[in-house]
């Protein structure tokens, strides 16, 4: 698709299954971000690493694997002040932006509970699914 616009063909890395491509990718100059689109258990690693070099970072869901990878992606966000960006469009969606301003201008009171699901069985879809977070109980 670039080079049919007139534009030289992008560098790419990870060809040959070589899980350190990523790595020497954010050794480069100019690299201004990232997205992170790999299995799961890569992305805090390869966000953290991005932001600490540096290079702003797009991140698929989910963030983390544990809730330690979440609290330290989220430290190193702060104390780099690399741009992130969780890739989720459920969050970006107008109804959900629309309830997060409409709790930012309290219109509804003093929130003490506030409580929310996202349904989206992965049971049978992915391992992963199943190994960070247990299995699904009926």
């Amino acid at each position: 698709m670039v080079s049919k616009a007139g534009q030289p063909a992008p560098k790419t890395y990870g060809e040959d299954r070589d899980t350190n491509a990523w790595k020497r990718l954010l050794e480069q100059k100019g690299i201004d971000g990232v997205i992170i689109a790999t299995p799961w258990e890569y992305h805090a690693p390869m966000a953290i690493a991005a932001m600490q070099a540096g290079v702003a970072v797009g991140c698929e869901v989910v963030a983390g694997i544990t809730l330690q990878d979440h609290w330290d992606v989220l430290k190193t966000q702060l104390s780099t002040g690399t741009p992130y960006m969780l890739l989720e469009n459920v969050c970006y969606r107008r109804d959900v932006m629309a309830a997060l301003q409409m709790v930012r201008q309290g219109l509804f009171g003093e929130l003490v509970h506030l409580q929310a699901g996202y349904q989206h069985d992965l049971r049978g879809r992915s391992a992963l699914a199943h190994r960070a977070f247990g299995r699904a109980q009926r």
